[in-house]
């Protein structure tokens, strides 16, 4: 069984991937905008390092704005459909 840790370091990861792609940012802007170097940030997206306090919370910043953006997003297109 694996423990809390690797589980948090594994979403985070995928979450940082996730919103990178989504933002359709480099990894080099996605290091800017959470005030890292580039090759901090590689490493951090493979799982070399595990995230910063910083880090994590920009992380789950944007996992609950996502979610809240695409309920939004739903009620306006179930909104308009009707």
């Amino acid at each position: 069984m694996q423990s809390y840790q690797s589980l948090l370091k594994e979403f985070l990861m995928g979450r940082v991937y996730d919103y990178r792609t989504e933002l359709q940012y480099s990894q080099e802007r996605m290091a800017e905008a959470l005030h890292i170097s580039p090759r901090s940030y590689v490493d951090l997206e493979h799982g070399k390092y595990f995230f910063s306090a910083s880090t994590i919370d920009f992380v789950t910043s944007f996992t609950i704005t996502s979610a809240a953006a695409i309920s939004v997003f739903r009620l306006a297109s179930a909104t308009s459909i009707c």
